[in-house]
């Protein structure tokens, strides 16, 4: 946010702002888009790990999506422990992490 504000030669509160009001016209539109599917009956689910801040703070998304159409239902995002040769470099740096993937799931389904 702050190359972005740097290079527009705006404030950084205006970059925030932004950013918040295009998530929010963005999950609008979701919820209109979900609104107007009919009759779904295969869905698709898949996990994507990524981080959070730092590699030594991985995170898990997990994603519905109507198989034909490729239309998002829903996702989660969940903590995770890093897992690796970052393991231990992350749990004296960040402390222990909770897993929290299967809640997540739980709360997505």
């Amino acid at each position: 946010m702050r190359r972005t504000a740097r290079l527009l030669k705006i404030s950084q509160n205006t970059v925030a702002q932004k950013l918040r009001f295009l998530g929010e016209r963005a999950r609008l539109t979701n919820h209109r888009q979900r609104l107007k599917l009919k009759d779904i009956r295969e869905v698709q689910f898949d996990d994507l790990e990524t981080f959070e801040h730092s590699k030594l703070k991985p995170i898990s998304v997990t994603l519905a999506v109507e198989k034909h159409s490729r239309t998002i239902l829903g996702f989660e995002v969940s903590r995770m422990p890093a897992s690796g040769l970052l393991a231990k470099k992350s749990i004296r740096k960040y402390g222990l992490r909770q897993d929290q993937r299967a809640s997540g799931r739980d709360r997505l389904f």
